[in-house]
């Protein structure tokens, strides 16, 4: 399969090498890193044409900062590829990355008050669906995923 290749990127053989401060945090603090950043992503994704270069840069880095969780989550995204919900779309691209965004940020909030939340749970949970959301928009932007992972990875 295509996307097998950006499944067996260590991502987080990346991490250690370029953000050594990243990885002496806990979980919980790169969990909260990595909603943060895909935050930024989204005022790109949303305010810029799919078109433009810099929106195409955020995409992947939306990618690149969800192969990140799902390796430090230890979250196999080899069987996101094999299930139909890679499939089938729920509606807007940046309406749903919202929406997965909003619920990953309330599992990382969730942390700094020890509230009763499945927060493991929602993570693993909203780090699959994210994976299959940009799956999904980048067949319907035509674009390599798997190439361009690799490419601001090395």
């Amino acid at each position: 399969m295509a996307y097998q290749l950006a499944i067996d990127i260590n991502y987080s053989e990346n991490d250690e090498i370029y953000h050594h401060e990243i990885i002496a945090l806990g979980i919980s603090r790169r969990m909260n890193h990595i909603a943060l950043h895909l935050v930024k992503y989204l005022g790109i994704l949303s305010s810029l044409p799919v078109s433009a270069s810099e929106n195409r840069r955020a995409f992947i880095d939306s990618f690149i900062m969800i192969v990140s969780a799902s390796n430090l989550l230890g979250i196999s995204l080899a069987k996101e590829l094999l299930s139909d919900g890679i499939n089938s779309s729920d509606g807007n691209f940046i309406d749903e990355y919202i929406q997965l965004l909003a619920q990953l940020a309330k599992a990382c909030e969730a942390t700094d008050h020890q509230e009763d939340y499945p927060i493991r749970a929602t993570w693993n949970k909203n780090i699959r669906k994210f994976f299959s959301l940009l799956v999904r928009e980048a067949h319907s932007r035509n674009i390599s995923i798997c190439l361009l992972y690799t490419s601001r990875c090395v």
